[in-house]
């Protein structure tokens, strides 16, 4: 099964190549992380809204009780209007059962009903003694999540940022570490190789490290002091070859000339002779180093 690579890959090198994969895997961790990050803010936003449109009704329910029975318009809207500054208010109203709306104070927001957060809370008054609670009205809160949603897009621009700057940053250092530890050993083994592919046997990779690099530069000048010796024990066989052959071919000249056409029998001996120790000078190298002798049926055949 052939490994999934693209197209466009193939003719980058390995420097490019773990750059890429770098960036893509510090882009998408950082991305992921920074849209986990931006949710839960977000979330935690709008809790915090929706907890501040509840506390503010509750306040104006309780605060707006003694006003709201004396129907004082004034006191009901400059309580409304201490309120209203705030940058998520869209608007407070307040309602009196039997008189309608009796006060009402806009923010600076425009109204989004579709996300918008609106509270509603009654208006009760205690009458002294142990008389019932009576019901006066009603307040209505409601707040705009523009300013959570703003303060997200600008946090999230400020991530984003935050995110590019360090991208950059470990893109750079990355760089200049592979330069020093990755592709300069590399550069300079792929020289020596090119060294050795241009003839040249002596050529040698300095060791620098023992990690895999280095011990793939160590193999590579095992495997260049092998090619030496395989190559000049050939040069050394080319040559004796040669001079054997040469040797061969005046040994059956002259058996051929000695022996003469009216004695065939010990012109086939000499001749088989020759040949048997043309063969075995071939194989004298080897014989010698294994610790074989000559055949004594060689001396005698030549004699004969």
């Amino acid at each position: 099964m052939r490994p999934f690579s693209l197209p466009g890959l193939r003719s980058l090198n390995l420097h490019a190549k773990l750059m890429l994969a770098l960036a893509i895997l510090v882009a998408v961790v950082a991305g992921t992380s920074a849209y986990l990050l931006i949710e839960r803010q977000r979330a935690q936003k709008f809790s915090e809204l929706e907890e501040r449109a509840a506390r503010i009704s509750d306040l104006f329910s309780r605060s707006l009780a003694l006003p709201l029975w004396n129907v004082d318009r004034g006191a009901i809207s400059a309580q409304l209007a201490a309120l209203s500054p705030n940058p998520e208010v869209v608007q407070f109203t307040v309602t009196a059962v039997g008189y309608g709306v009796v006060a009402e104070a806009k923010g600076a927001r425009r109204a989004d009903p579709s996300s918008d957060v609106v509270r509603v809370r009654p208006i009760e008054y205690q009458p002294p003694g142990n008389a019932p609670r009576e019901k006066l009205g009603e307040v209505r809160v409601q707040l705009s999540r523009a300013p959570a949603m703003q303060a997200m897009r600008d946090a999230r621009n400020a991530i984003l940022a935050t995110i590019a700057a360090m991208v950059a940053t470990l893109y750079a250092a990355t760089l200049v570490l592979l330069n020093g530890m990755v592709r300069g050993p590399v550069n300079r083994l792929e020289e020596m190789v090119d060294r050795i592919a241009g003839g040249n046997l002596d050529a040698r990779c300095a060791v620098e490290s023992d990690d895999e690099l280095g011990r793939l530069a160590a193999r590579v000048n095992a495997m260049a002091d092998r090619l030496r010796e395989s190559t000049r024990a050939f040069t050394t066989v080319n040559r004796s070859t040669g001079a054997l052959l040469k040797t061969r071919s005046k040994a059956f000249s002259a058996c051929t000339a000695t022996a003469g056409w009216r004695k065939p029998i010990r012109r086939w001996r000499v001749c088989s002779a020759t040949a048997a120790q043309t063969r075995w000078s071939l194989r004298e190298p080897a014989s010698r180093a294994s610790g074989r002798f000559r055949p004594s049926w060689w001396t005698t055949s030549l004699r004969a």
